[in-house]
């Protein structure tokens, strides 16, 4: 298995895509989750995908909200292994000057 960083910084608006690939037999299944809750390619601001043994997980544009512990979790019938990262996303704010 292939893992991601354990920290990944980011500025509000930016993209992350976080990859792991995986093999297995019988071939694994891959979990994406943000903290407890599992994120599939319905999960608004997130793509899900997968081409052959890479799996991916893609936030096109990271807000404050998003700043989290995700986690790929992995299984198959000879047990479950995980990898994760934790996502920080800064704000990014204007200088104010007169016009």
């Amino acid at each position: 298995m292939r893992k991601f960083e354990e920290t990944i910084e980011r500025t509000e608006g930016d993209s992350v895509t976080l990859v792991v690939e995986v093999t297995g037999e019988p071939e694994p299944t891959v979990h994406w989750m943000r903290g407890d809750t599992e994120i599939t390619s319905e999960t608004p601001g997130f793509s899900v995908a997968k081409e052959a043994n890479v799996h991916t997980l893609h936030i096109e544009s990271c807000k404050p909200n998003m700043a989290a512990l995700y986690n790929c979790r992995i299984e198959n019938l000879a047990g479950t292994t995980s990898c994760r990262s934790r996502l920080k996303v800064k704000r990014e704010f204007l200088k104010v000057k007169f016009a």
